[in-house]
């Protein structure tokens, strides 16, 4: 049965998980020593084995028989993430920091879903890289400053691109929030 557990091995790949095998006579139509129980973790997800030699007498078959039965719902609330791959890209980013003034009980999350939502589809990433309280930021209020990544997957972003999109997200912030641009 060594030679059959390919399936069990690709299921281990592709959704991030260690299955374990114990031996198991129990299932009558499996062969009585190649036959095994497949555990997750404690819980028990299903069975694998050599089908019996007088279940298969008659049929004129190359290989020896395998069944499988494993519970794919259990499997799946046990995967681990996948990884996924992107090429580099092809074109430059464009920088771009804005600090603001916003009254101190804002999440920066909020701040930082109106810059997304403002910008669009070249709005590639948002940083927050600082927050100030202090002189001069008026009390009950704090500055906030984010770094936007702009980025086209097609062409190079010229200047005036990225401004007109920046600009937009300044008056998006002042209108929607309220913020002071710095």
């Amino acid at each position: 049965m060594k030679g059959d557990k390919g399936v069990l091995e690709a299921l281990e790949i592709q959704f991030g998980i260690s299955l374990r095998l114990e031996r198991l006579e129990s299932i009558p139509y499996l062969h009585p020593g190649r036959q095994a129980e497949i555990f997750l973790g404690e819980e028990l997800a299903g069975w694998i084995g050599e089908i019996h030699p007088e279940v298969i007498r008659g049929y004129d078959l190359a290989a020896r028989p395998v069944a499988l039965e494993i519970d794919l719902d259990l499997v799946d609330r046990h995967r681990r993430p996948t990884r996924s791959y992107a090429p580099f890209p092809r074109y430059p980013a464009v920088l771009r920091d804005v600090a603001l003034i916003v009254p101190e009980k804002m999440p920066a999350a909020e701040v930082e879903a109106v810059i997304r939502r403002a910008g669009g589809a070249l709005v590639e990433a948002v940083r927050l890289f600082d927050v100030y309280q202090g002189d001069p930021v008026p009390p009950g209020q704090r500055s906030l400053a984010f770094s936007i990544q702009y980025r086209s997957p097609d062409r190079t972003l010229t200047d005036e691109e990225v401004g007109a999109i920046h600009g937009q997200i300044l008056q998006t912030l002042a209108r929607d929030l309220g913020a002071v641009i710095r």
